[in-house]
């Protein structure tokens, strides 16, 4: 019987320290999770802290990205305007030149038959009778002279440099003929 509770005393004594040892390493092991946590909190922190800091460089990231986005829609705005502006311009340039051309094409003639802008030329009345067919050649040439002439090639431009000079008999002749 004294075995048997010796055995037992024993058991108990056993037991006893294995449950202290448990109690021993469930109070490290909570001081431990206790620490854990205070880390996890801190790091928690710092970690909502930097997020926060992100968050807000990315709010101006986005108002930095809207603004360009903005300026970036004027710009294009800006020159789609100046680019019809400059349209306009030359379509008016051009609608000026073409009415330019429109009126220089037209002959403009006063009442008495002479383009506008000239004036009949006075002769003397006794030089009158003999060289009126004369003063008459002379208007028409005048005329055609004041004529606007179509835009010529380039050949033909060569060709009337290159014509041929009178010769120095028939350019005397011609100017006896003015003077007489």
């Amino acid at each position: 019987m004294r075995r048997v509770t010796n055995l037992f005393y024993k058991e108990k004594d056993r037991i006893s320290q294995a449950i202290e040892q448990t109690k021993e390493e469930i109070t490290k092991m909570y001081k431990e999770r206790d620490i854990l946590n205070k880390k996890i909190n801190e790091k928690s922190s710092v970690v909502k802290d930097e997020l926060f800091v992100l968050n807000l460089r990315f709010d101006g990231v986005n108002e930095v990205k809207n603004r360009a986005k903005d300026t970036m829609e004027l710009f294009a705005s800006q020159i789609a305007f100046t680019k019809k502006e400059i349209e306009k311009l030359k379509n008016e340039k051009l609608e000026r030149q073409n009415r330019k051309i429109l009126l220089m094409n037209k002959v403009k003639t006063s009442p008495s038959g002479t383009p506008r802008g000239l004036k009949p030329t006075k002769r003397s009345k006794v030089a009158k009778k003999g060289r009126s067919r004369k003063s008459l050649r002379n208007k028409s040439k005048i005329r055609k002279s004041q004529e606007v002439s179509p835009v010529r090639s380039s050949t033909e431009r060569i060709e009337e440099v290159v014509k041929p000079k009178k010769s120095a008999k028939k350019r005397l002749k011609t100017a006896k003929n003015k003077y007489r």
